[in-house]
């Protein structure tokens, strides 16, 4: 039934329909994290704003799995509004506050990098039979593929918190030039 569902057109009235709620929530969460600029304690505006983001990434996540196969202009040209919307927030946001992105700027990007390495497991690595089996996708887990799969996400987590410390270096000069420039 659900699959029906998704292969079939939605036009952007039922989506919004069903999905207001979560629009409603990722439009708050957005103006807060716009707004955090106002604030006078830039440190707290910073973790405020990580949050409000980090909500906005979760919530648009799960709009973006209601989206059908298949819809029409409008509600695909809503879905690209929206993304490059909150592009522009986030890229806002780490400009606007360079003190706190300096040293946190690893974080998001940590977090990003890991998400992409699991999904790109799943979608891809996980699906050799041999994996399968050794992961105990199908099955019942035993402790022992608990334990390695445990093991492997610490690797994959501490590869994602190098490459991220990595690449933030570069990232914060690139900033840090795009604030010279607003300012």
């Amino acid at each position: 039934m659900q699959d029906q569902e998704k292969t079939q057109e939605m036009s952007l009235t039922k989506y919004l329909t069903e999905n207001q709620v979560l629009l409603t929530a990722l439009a708050v969460f957005a103006t807060v994290a716009a707004l955090t600029s106002t604030f006078q304690i830039k440190w707290i505006a910073g973790i405020i704003l990580f949050c409000c983001l980090t909500a906005v990434v979760i919530i648009w996540h799960e709009m973006k799995s209601q989206m059908p196969e298949k819809m029409d202009l409008k509600l695909y040209l809503l879905k690209t509004v929206i993304e490059w919307g909150f592009y522009a927030i986030a890229l806002y946001c780490l400009v606007e506050f360079r003190d706190f992105w300096k040293i946190f700027l690893f974080f998001p990007l940590m977090l990003l990098i890991l998400y992409n390495t699991v999904r790109l497991a799943k979608r891809f690595v996980l699906r050799i039979p041999f994996l399968q089996r050794l992961f105990g996708l199908n099955t019942e887990k035993t402790d022992l593929q608990r334990s390695v799969i445990k093991f492997l996400f610490v690797i994959v987590s501490f590869a994602a918190f190098i490459v991220a410390l990595w690449i933030s270096i570069p990232v914060n000069i690139i900033l840090d030039l795009m604030a010279q420039i607003r300012g």
